[in-house]
């Protein structure tokens, strides 16, 4: 997970990955990032499904490797 989450951060928008992070990593609730990240809910599920395709792809990649 490690591995695929440091190679997903190369590839997407700083901010894309902080707003991944801080709702599906750390599991803070949508309201709490949009405010804290001065985005909108919207946004946010969009990276959520963008970022979280990426990082499927990683985790098979890697888990194919081995």
């Amino acid at each position: 997970m490690v591995a695929a989450t440091e190679q997903v951060k190369k590839l997407v928008k700083a901010k894309h990955f902080q707003i991944y992070d801080l709702h599906v990593l750390q599991r803070c609730p949508v309201g709490r990032v949009a405010e804290t990240l001065n985005v909108s809910v919207a946004q946010i599920y969009v990276v959520k499904h963008r970022v979280g395709r990426l990082m499927r792809r990683a985790i098979q990649a890697i888990e194919k490797q081995e």
